[in-house]
C-alpha cells in the first residue's frame, strides 16, 4: 500500500498538472466492484500517460490518479466506453461524484508515491440498519486486507469496501503514515 503526496492546489489551477476529464459512470461489471480500482477505456488511459511523458504507455497495466482529493489506482479496460470513468458506488459517494458528472483525473507519478508504513482504519458494516453486529478477527482480516489492496494508494477519509466471508465491510482510512525512504526524509509523514 502506498501514500501519494498531498497536492497543494486543484489540478485545474496547476501549471504542471497532467490531467484529463472523463465522465463518471458505473463500473462495467460487478466483478470489479470490490477491487477499489477505477477504470477507463484504453485510449483514455494511454492519452493520460502520454501527457505525463510516459513513452510507452501500453506497457503499464495501471497508474495512480488523483480525483477530487483522493488517489486511486486506475486500470484500462475495453469494457469502458471512451470518455467514461468507471467507479463503484462507494467511490462516487466518498468523492461526492454524481453519475455523468465530468471528473478531472490528475496523473500521480509513481516515483512520488511512498510505501505505507501503517494505516489507521475504521470498520463498519457496509449496509447499516440490519441490526446485526459482526465480530471481526483482526489477525485474519489484516492479511486479507493487505492481499486485496496491496499496491494501492490511500488518503485519509477515503472509503473502500471488502467482502469478508460474505459480509460487506466498509473501511474508512483515518490516518496513513508513509515509510521513510531516504535519510533526508523525516522519519514518517502523516497524511
Amino acid at each position: 500500500m502506498r501514500a501519494p503526496p498531498l497536492s497543494r492546489e486543484p489540478a485545474s489551477r496547476s501549471s504542471n498538472a497532467t490531467a484529463i476529464t472523463l465522465q463518471a459512470d458505473n463500473l462495467p461489471g460487478q466483478d470489479l466492484a470490490f477491487t477499489n480500482r477505477i477504470y477507463c477505456n484504453g485510449s483514455d488511459f494511454r492519452d493520460l500517460l502520454r501527457r505525463g511523458g510516459i513513452d510507452r504507455p501500453e506497457q503499464l497495466p495501471q497508474c495512480f490518479v488523483e480525483v477530487k482529493g483522493f488517489c486511486f489506482t486506475m486500470e484500462p479496460t475495453s469494457r469502458m466506453d471512451q470518455g467514461r470513468l468507471g467507479l463503484n458506488r462507494l467511490q462516487r459517494e466518498c468523492a461526492r461524484i454524481g453519475l455523468r458528472e465530468d471528473v478531472v483525473l490528475t496523473l500521480q507519478p509513481a516515483k512520488n508515491i511512498s510505501p505505507m508504513a501503517s494505516l489507521k482504519i475504521s470498520i463498519d458494516m457496509y449496509v447499516r440498519g440490519s441490526g446485526r453486529t459482526l465480530d471481526v478477527d483482526a489477525d485474519k482480516l489484516i492479511p486479507e486486507f493487505i492481499d486485496r489492496f496491496k499496491g494501492q494508494v490511500f488518503r485519509p477519509r477515503q472509503w473502500l469496501a471488502l467482502d469478508y466471508h460474505g459480509q460487506l465491510l466498509k473501511f474508512t482510512i483515518m490516518q496513513a503514515i508513509a515509510m521513510r525512504l531516504s535519510p533526508d526524509q523525516e522519519e514518517s509523514d502523516k497524511l
